[in-house]
């Protein structure tokens, strides 16, 4: 008896543990739920029984039937330990064969190469962002550029294109493009396995591993046939949020932040506007720019200001113009720019002069003629952008006074004493109404000026 069963535990032993095992043991089968041979599997099953069967017979026999009774005493203690070691066994092959970290790789090629695949999207996604700034920087760019040369009619119909089209990609065609672009993908996955083969025995591998080396609590101990439940008191942790839940959040949030802005830029633009500055800027613009493109010299300006300027300047009643609603706020005030010398453009003449602009009198002390260059500190004016040039708030300047009479005597007079000559520049003519009906006040600057080869420019700003 002391030879026959460590005989048999190193046979049983030998059989389990031994270098055939593993090749006995085998892949999985074809559907992936059989991870060892029957044959194999019920000859443990069978062994397992014969020990249970031969610890009965031991138990029942008495000592003194045999030749040694000390055999009795480890015989059923290396029984015990041979059936436990079998259990254990049984009990592996059923969840899967124990496999060494080493013995079997992990990670697949392309997942190997996923760091590297990794590093390279995240350069290219700054690239883009970098690419998309460049972009819209010079979109920009050239879009102030070309809304220089447009006017308030075709700069208000573009702003308003340009938010419907925002508003358009951004509640119809992007939610679209997102609706569609997710259907398709969801078609496509549906029609790939999601897990190959190759994926489903590395991942039986990896639970494998896991169950055999886990020390987390409610995990399986090697040595130990014995499932150990988790404690109730142990700690479950909330899964956290993918990397593409936070993104999607993320720029969600950015993109409410920028409508956000935008809602309160356009509210902030739009709550100045008044559409009655619309109307009175037509009202007056009809009354005076009618024949001022007929200027063609600088003495075509005395016709137009006596029939066009000063009726409409003057009304029936006084301090109002023709229309009866706008109040003439101060006197209306004519500005010339002159230059030095006709071949010199560019150099403003700020010189004094008498009369027919003809040289001063030593011992004249005269500062408000009409004839004295006054500078813009004096006038409290700034400088105005014309066609040809940017000209200073200075000049030489002329009232014509506060009712229709003594505007009349005042141009007849400036046409007599030749006040405007071929050495002038640029002719300004400036005032300001108050219309109490919608509470507005209008500067109206009409700009007369010429070049250098005798060419006309007409502006008006009001």
């Amino acid at each position: 008896m002391r030879q026959l069963v460590p005989l048999f535990s190193s046979l049983v032993r030998a059989h389990v543990e031994g270098p055939g095992s593993h090749q006995r043991a085998g892949p999985c089968g074809a559907n992936g739920k059989s991870v060892a041979p029957k044959n194999h599997h019920h000859l443990c099953c069978y062994l397992l029984r014969v020990l249970q069967r031969l610890r009965c017979h031991l138990s029942m026999s008495s000592p003194t039937q045999a030749d040694q009774p000390c055999d009795f005493l480890d015989a059923p203690s290396q029984l015990q330990k041979l059936q436990e070691f079998l259990e254990t066994y049984i009990l592996l092959t059923e969840q899967g064969p124990p496999r060494e970290a080493t013995s079997f790789p992990i990670l697949s090629p392309e997942e190997g190469r996923k760091s590297t695949a990794t590093g390279l999207s995240r350069w290219l996604a700054y690239l883009c962002w970098l690419l998309l700034g460049v972009t819209s920087l010079a979109t920009a760019f050239f879009t102030a550029l070309y809304s220089l040369e447009l006017s308030k009619d075709q700069a208000t119909s573009w702003v308003i294109s340009m938010i419907l089209s925002v508003l358009q990609n951004v509640f119809v065609i992007q939610p679209v493009k997102v609706t569609v672009l997710s259907l398709s993908m969801a078609l496509i996955l549906n029609r790939v396995p999601s897990l190959t083969r190759e994926k489903e025995q590395q991942t039986r591998r990896i639970l494998a591993l896991s169950a055999k080396c886990s020390s987390s609590p409610g995990s399986r101990d090697k040595g130990n046939p014995i499932y150990v439940a988790p404690a109730m008191n142990s700690p479950v942790q909330r899964p956290d949020r993918t990397l593409q839940e936070k993104k999607l959040l993320k720029l969600t949030g950015d993109m409410l932040v920028q409508i956000l802005f935008f809602v309160l830029l356009m509210t902030t633009v739009n709550s100045t506007q008044n559409s009655s500055r619309f109307y009175f800027h037509q009202a007056l613009w009809k009354s005076f720019s009618h024949r001022f493109s007929e200027i063609k010299l600088m003495n075509h300006f005395y016709p137009w200001a006596s029939h066009t300027l000063l009726p409409n300047l003057y009304g029936d009643y006084t301090g109002f113009i023709t229309d009866g609603n706008s109040f003439l706020l101060g006197n209306v005030l004519l500005r010339q720019i002159r230059i030095l010398k006709p071949s010199h453009q560019d150099l403003e003449d700020t010189e004094n002069y008498r009369v027919n602009w003809r040289p001063p009198k030593t011992n004249s002390t005269e500062s408000d003629s009409i004839w004295h260059y006054q500078n813009q500190e004096t006038l409290g004016a700034y400088p105005i952008q014309g066609e040809f040039a940017t000209y200073s708030g200075g000049g030489y300047t002329v009232r014509l006074g506060r009712n229709s009479s003594t505007a009349t005597r005042v141009l007849q007079h400036l046409e007599q004493s030749h006040w405007l000559d071929c050495r002038t520049k640029s002719l300004f003519v400036e005032f300001v109404v108050f219309n109490a009906n919608v509470n507005l006040f209008c500067v109206v600057t009409l700009i007369l000026e010429s070049n250098n080869v005798g060419t006309k420019a007409l502006l008006s700003s009001l």
